[in-house]
């Protein structure tokens, strides 16, 4: 089962990623660890002990229209507390959906009814390494947007001002980034 698994795994990440791979050699450093890491995962899939698929079990086989962040609430904290208290006893994990670009076929392999949406796959094992840091971050100034993704929206009439009653953020209507909806740290 795990095999098969794996082979799912495989065959999704090759059709998503064949053209990246195909161009290691022009990528920056960390796209081309990234890259590489991937692949490696790929190839030993089928040696990882323990393949944890967290599911949803859903009324009938389709999943609702519009917002589905209610419905999938539960499962993906589960799967981060699961990866901690994995981590908390020595198991290494990584967090992948790639195998969900051929999600009915791993349905069928699993044997999972038609109303069972899978969310994500979490290979666990004990790691090879035995010191741990955390992974690269984007800073928060570019990740974080405030009051909309491009900053507040314009507003209008007689007292709206540019919806900062005190005044602008630290010397300019963007923050001193400069740019729109980031906020600066004081």
């Amino acid at each position: 089962l795990r095999a098969g698994v794996a082979d799912v795994y495989r065959r999704a990440f090759l059709d998503r990623t064949a053209p990246l791979l195909a161009r290691l050699d022009e990528l920056d450093p960390r796209t081309r660890r990234m890259a590489t890491d991937s692949r490696d995962l790929a190839e030993r899939l089928h040696r990882i002990p323990v393949l944890v698929i967290p599911c949803l079990e859903l009324a009938d086989e389709h999943l609702p229209e519009g917002n589905q962040a209610g419905l999938w609430a539960s499962l993906l904290p589960a799967m981060w507390s699961y990866a901690l208290a994995a981590r908390s006893r020595g198991l290494a994990t990584t967090w992948t959906s790639v195998h969900l670009d051929r999600e009915r076929e791993a349905a069928e392999l699993l044997g999972l009814p038609p109303n069972v949406r899978q969310g994500g796959l979490l290979p666990t094992a004990h790691s090879l390494k035995t010191v741990f840091r955390p992974g690269p971050r984007l800073p928060l100034e570019e990740v974080l947007h405030i009051d909309g993704w491009n900053g507040p929206a314009p507003r209008h009439g007689p007292g709206l001002g540019n919806g900062h009653e005190d005044g602008p953020r630290n010397g300019s209507e963007h923050g001193s980034e400069g740019g729109p909806g980031k906020e600066s740290r004081p």
